[in-house]
């Protein structure tokens, strides 16, 4: 079971929670990115329901927390772990640390009596209320907690998990993003994460690209997509650097070429093949400089006015 959205989004005068901080924020639970929050639930031959971990995202580029009750740890134990072609930080906790009371009622839809206390540093306080259940992480003991962040998760609780559904791995955001080179628009889906250094990194995994230039045929004119990863690296060579200075891409098409790079910012990276040339003396603030050629002609230039970086234009 996991956690949904609920409107409206409860007060924080209606929690129950003791000792929050000053500015605490209640944040409403996620669709399988921030601030989602998934119960794992095993039922016995009997029909008696256990709650066996909880797995808890607070924002779209950390690994999620995922404490786990394990019969055969005799203290918490702690990890990360690949899981579901992400990562999570596995945190495997004995019974004795991890309380729970109310669980058949709420899973009934009686969410009041339900509590959930994981102890330990990286601990997990999770109240039923009328009509959500709220959580909070932080230092928890049997009778205390010291909340470890300003923010509380709080959602109907529904069946289904949470991030089956996510577009890409956990720890990575979709980006979803349009452009403009000349007669052409490029759209493109892809998954970001942090690639260090304030850098964004980023793996395109659909493309589609319409050209009404009148040098193509009606054929050509057609949207080309492209869907997939492999689909897409098999048309597309492309670059990003640190700092996201001087990203880069050439598509090869039979009928046409498209070529660009994005304005240097605290030094200028390498850029792929056929890709305008620039570098770190350029001006930060330029536009992102394009080519374009059609059928293995002469490559015509442009730019992408108040654009600095395709993949993050306005």
């Amino acid at each position: 079971m996991s956690l949904a959205s609920i409107t409206p989004v409860p007060q924080l005068a209606e929690l129950e929670f003791t000792g929050l901080p000053g500015g605490t924020t209640v944040l409403n639970a996620g669709e399988g990115t921030a601030s989602s929050v998934r119960f794992d639930l095993c039922q016995d031959g009997a029909g008696q329901v256990t709650l066996r971990g909880v797995l808890w995202a607070t924002d779209e580029f950390s690994a999620p927390t995922y404490w786990v009750r394990d019969d055969a740890v005799g203290a918490i134990t702690d990890e990360f772990v690949e899981y579901r072609r992400g990562m999570v930080y596995l945190l495997r906790v004995p019974p004795a640390s991890f309380r729970v009371t109310g669980l058949e009622q709420a899973v009934a839809g009686d969410l009041q009596p339900f509590e959930l206390r994981i102890f330990g540093d990286y601990g997990l306080w999770v109240l039923g209320h009328g009509s959500f259940l709220a959580g909070a992480t932080g230092m928890v003991g049997a009778n205390s907690i010291i909340y470890s962040s300003i923010y509380v998760v709080a959602g109907r609780l529904v069946p289904g998990d949470v991030i089956a559904g996510r577009p890409c791995p956990l720890g990575e955001s979709l980006l979803e993003r349009s452009w403009r080179m000349g007669s052409a628009d490029f759209e493109v889906d892809a998954c970001t994460y942090l690639g260090g250094g304030h850098t964004t990194a980023y793996r395109i995994s659909r493309l589609s690209i319409t050209d009404t230039n009148s040098a193509l045929s009606p054929a050509e004119q057609m949207t080309h997509r492209f869907e997939g990863e492999a689909a897409v690296e098999a048309v597309l060579n492309y670059r990003w650097n640190h700092h996201n200075a001087c990203d880069s891409f050439h598509l090869a098409l039979p009928h046409a070429d498209y070529a660009a790079t994005t304005a240097p910012l605290a030094g200028c990276g390498s850029q792929v093949p056929n890709a305008p040339p620039r570098d770190f003396e350029d001006d930060p603030s330029g536009p992102v400089e394009f080519r374009v050629r059609y059928h293995g002609g002469t490559w015509t230039d442009g730019t992408m006015p108040g654009c600095t970086h395709y993949m993050f234009c306005p």
